[in-house]
């Protein structure tokens, strides 16, 4: 249960992934560091705290956490649990914020951990301790339906990832496949940034 992987191969599919993120975050970002951009010189010049109304505080710390535990998934293969712990907290904590019902944060947290601690046990699939833990804070942020549909689409496109990794590495036994380690945070992150690009679109608000 929760296997650390030994592997030190970087598959390309997982960096693809969290560029596409990235992209498609980009108008997110930039509105939001505009928006930082202008507090700051905004507090200097007239010495008073000013805060866009469209500044997204809330998902600007879940996808920066996301990206930063990406990187070091793909690139050590291994995340602190501290970052996405910090991330469950400040889920609840922006939940609290909002005069959200806290037991709705604690269990959207619960079903994301909770998915994947089935999926580990029943052997249905393998996944490290970050992986779990980073469901679980996701799920604090989106709320039960959001993370329950992350999940699903992420452990679908996961799977097509763990299989097209290892046909680009020239390698048709699909014993073999079974035994490579690719970053699974960063599909979580693709699909929830995806979700939540397509609310924006959309004409109902899922976040």
């Amino acid at each position: 249960m929760f296997n650390f992987a030994i592997s030190k191969r970087i598959f390309i599919l997982p960096v693809i992934a969290v560029f596409a993120g990235v992209l498609l975050l980009y108008p997110f970002f930039s509105s939001n560091f505009t928006d930082i951009y202008f507090a700051v010189t905004t507090a200097f010049s007239i010495h008073k705290l000013i805060i866009p109304a469209g500044f997204n505080l809330k998902y600007l710390v879940l996808f920066s956490g996301l990206i930063f535990m990406s990187l070091t998934d793909m690139l050590f293969e291994r995340i602190h649990r501290f970052i996405p712990i910090f991330l469950m907290l400040a889920g609840v904590l922006f939940a609290y914020m909002a005069n959200k019902p806290l037991i709705n944060a604690f269990e959207a947290l619960g079903t994301g951990l909770g998915i994947f601690i089935l999926i580990d046990i029943t052997r249905l699939g393998s996944y490290a301790t970050g992986d779990v833990l980073s469901a679980g804070a996701i799920g604090a942020f989106v709320g039960i339906e959001n993370i329950i549909i992350i999940s699903i689409c992420a452990i679908i496109l996961g799977k097509l990832i763990t299989y097209f990794s290892a046909r680009l590495d020239g390698i048709f036994d699909k014993s073999r496949v079974k035994q490579f380690h690719f970053a699974f945070v960063p599909v979580l992150f693709l699909v929830t940034a995806l979700l939540f690009v397509l609310t924006l679109y959309l004409p109902f608000q899922a976040f």
